[in-house]
């Protein structure tokens, strides 16, 4: 899931940052249902490596705060490029509901005071990061980090 954060409570999401990426990507959010998939110019779903993916996206016309999120991720790094870019113009975390770490922030574009006390956050420079943080070997460092310091 993605979404912004204010002092632990859902914020809404940069629209006009969000706008502005979907445009320069050729993409529209439509609008078929539950979620809001991305599409091209000519309907075309969002693909990456050949593969569809199930993005999806608030309308950004919508009077609830936007977020977003992906049902199954690759985690391909062109994917995570898309993510990352994603987060970071709509100023939106990721929420890895799965296991630790349950927040990564993109880009710095969260302030710690925004997110809660208990729960486990990476921090993402980039999308080679957010894809680390997501895979799986943010947890093996955690679990190693916590064995040598004996917790």
């Amino acid at each position: 899931m993605f979404l912004r954060l204010k002092n632990e409570h859902q914020a809404d999401a940069d629209r006009v940052g969000l706008k502005q990426f979907l445009d320069g990507q050729g993409l529209r959010v439509c609008h078929d249902g539950y979620f809001g998939t991305l599409v091209d110019a000519e309907d075309r779903g969002l693909a990456f490596d050949g593969s569809f993916s199930d993005l999806h996206l608030d309308p950004l016309d919508q009077p609830d705060p936007v977020s977003g999120g992906i049902l199954h991720a690759t985690l391909s790094l062109d994917e995570c490029r898309f993510i990352f870019a994603l987060c970071l113009a709509g100023q939106l975390l990721v929420v890895n509901p799965q296991e630790d770490p349950i927040f990564v922030v993109v880009a710095h574009n969260h302030h710690v005071e925004d997110l809660p006390d208990d729960c486990v956050t990476a921090w993402a420079d980039n999308a080679e990061e957010l894809a680390s943080a997501l895979d799986g070997s943010f947890r093996r460092f955690l679990d190693y980090r916590n064995h040598m310091l004996g917790l």
